[in-house]
């Protein structure tokens, strides 16, 4: 769904209910504003190495499914990659997380912001288990970047023991605004810019005149 403000920029929400259930790494458009979500490294099978919408657990309301790779000390890190392909940059971001599997109380679940491929920002939240070691409700997460260039990518991760495990979990309501260059109103033309656009206003009129005359 997008979202244009009066005064602000676009916006839209992915809710993953724009593609088939069982689609792998999937990008999605909404008012011509694509991300692209992935993961994925097959020397971690036998566990689904790709990103994959699936709606199992609520049924017939879509979310987006973890990934997994191998992680730097061995074990199998559970992650979901966002960016916009470099053709525009995020301001703000957010999105509900919850988990697959039971997860030890206060895990704490990662987003890291890129540019390129420098890290800008990182945010986190802690969930708790509730019954039976299962906490399946969502929590909310977000991320903003204030800079002069924003952010094109993410990376939401969760790495139980800090060792390079992680378990599977999942996300919904994918929200973010365009990053947009805001005009100063400090800065003030250059005389010679006001010169020139006098010259054209002149110009313009002239031509109106002339045009007039001939007939």
């Amino acid at each position: 769904m997008l979202l244009v403000g009066a005064a602000g920029p676009a916006a839209a929400t992915i809710m993953f209910n724009e593609v088939s259930v069982g689609t792998t790494d999937p990008t999605i458009s909404d008012g011509g504003l694509a991300v692209s979500f992935f993961a994925g490294d097959p020397a971690a099978l036998p566990f689904p190495a790709d990103t994959i919408t699936d709606d199992w657990i609520t049924a017939g309301n879509p979310y987006l499914l973890s990934g997994w790779q191998v992680g730097a000390l061995g074990g199998n890190e559970t992650f979901i990659g966002a960016n916009t392909g470099g053709s525009y940059s995020w301001k703000f971001v957010s999105f509900d997380i919850a988990q697959i599997d039971s997860l030890p109380p206060s895990t704490t679940l990662h987003v890291d912001a890129f540019f390129g491929a420098s890290l800008v920002a990182s945010s986190q939240v802690t969930i708790g288990d509730i019954v039976n070691g299962l906490d399946y409700n969502y929590h909310p997460m977000s991320l903003s970047y204030a800079s002069s260039l924003g952010f094109d990518a993410i990376r939401i991760w969760d790495d139980l023991d800090g060792g390079g495990f992680g378990a599977a979990f999942r996300i919904d309501n994918f929200s973010f605004q365009k990053w947009e260059r805001e005009p100063d109103p400090n800065v003030v033309p250059e005389p010679g810019t006001i010169v020139l656009l006098g010259l054209g206003i002149v110009g313009v009129a002239a031509l109106r005149r002339k045009v007039a005359a001939k007939k």
